[in-house]
């Protein structure tokens, strides 16, 4: 057996299938961090014409229907390779050809102007939402896991486009995947190393206790973490999570257009600022289920002690 073994990956983690605007006709941006080679023919082996900086906006005028493999990067046991189409092209009025996979096409329609500035969150795999940021505003960390353990250490990925077809089905790939929770980037460094988080699981908690059955109550689930309950406009008993510290009291809501304040899960908690008070990152809705990253702030002047700062837009893309 080759010492290497070189498999074309495309990894399946929250993998959906779309249907999403063929680049056709439209505006696009590049997304490789060293730019983007604007070949004479759709080719590997064709001239170059002059290479597009990081993230430029170029017009595409259509597809080929040639397509390429080609190598992101290497990981510790094999190399990353990705499928791409190439497609005819204009930049500062030359024509030529790119490959699709470091294209990207933004769609703003569920994005919201407060989030995603200080801070980013982002889940390596397959995405169909636009969650593809400009890198170079940001350090980027990683969030590991391993049994009891949780540390953060600075980490390198890449933004790619899996199916040329498809305006936003971007590809989040990353070196080291192995105990990595998700991703964070922020304006301003952050404390490398072990971090303080919890493991505990609240949800379960509910699910095993009745007492969780009655409505309009209040229930604590540890660690200023609680539950409380009450009928809604149709009737319903509707769930409702926030944090107390102190006297201060933060609820917990999506703040999103489009979106539900129906609760998926708690992903995680833990100290991600290392500011003594514990940061959290909760999934909301079931079709539109975006994973929101709120961050303490103990010094801010109003009542919040909790603030959303990021999401990462996910959910079924059909």
């Amino acid at each position: 057996m080759a010492n290497k073994i070189i498999i074309l990956v495309i990894l399946v983690f929250w993998s959906f299938v779309i249907t999403g605007q063929e680049l056709e006709n439209i505006r696009a941006q590049v997304i490789a961090e060293s730019g983007l080679n604007l070949r004479s023919k759709p080719s590997l082996q064709s001239s170059v014409i002059l290479k597009i900086p990081y993230y430029q906006s170029i017009h595409v005028y259509n597809k080929t229907g040639y397509r390429d493999t080609i190598q992101v990067f290497e990981t510790d046991t094999y190399p990353i390779h990705v499928d791409g189409e190439w497609v005819k092209v204009s930049y500062q009025n030359k024509t030529g050809y790119v490959l699709s996979t470091y294209l990207n096409v933004p769609s703003k329609q569920f994005q919201d102007p407060n989030l995603n500035q200080d801070f980013i969150l982002l889940f390596p795999g397959v995405t169909c939402r636009d969650n593809i940021h400009k890198k170079i505003d940001h350090y980027w960390y990683g969030l590991y896991q391993n049994k009891d353990t949780c540390y953060l250490k600075p980490v390198n990925f890449e933004f790619v486009n899996t199916i040329p077809e498809m305006y936003s089905n971007e590809q989040i790939l990353i070196r080291e995947r192995k105990d990595l929770k998700f991703i964070v980037g922020s304006k301003t460094p952050l404390t490398t190393g072990t971090i303080s988080s919890k493991h505990e699981n609240y949800f379960e908690r509910i699910h095993m206790n009745e007492e969780y059955s009655f409505c309009d109550s209040t229930y604590t689930l540890g660690d200023g973490l609680f539950l409380k309950t009450e009928m809604n406009d149709r009737d319903q008993c509707q769930k409702n999570y926030f944090f107390k510290l102190d006297s201060k009291t933060y609820p917990f809501k999506c703040q999103i257009k489009h979106c539900s304040d129906f609760y998926s899960g708690l992903i995680w908690r833990g100290d991600l600022n290392n500011d003594g008070v514990d940061d959290f990152i909760w999934s909301f809705g079931d079709k539109f289920s975006p994973h929101i990253l709120y961050m303490s702030c103990p010094e801010s002047k109003s009542d919040e002690i909790m603030a959303p700062v990021a999401a990462f837009y996910t959910g079924y893309c059909c």
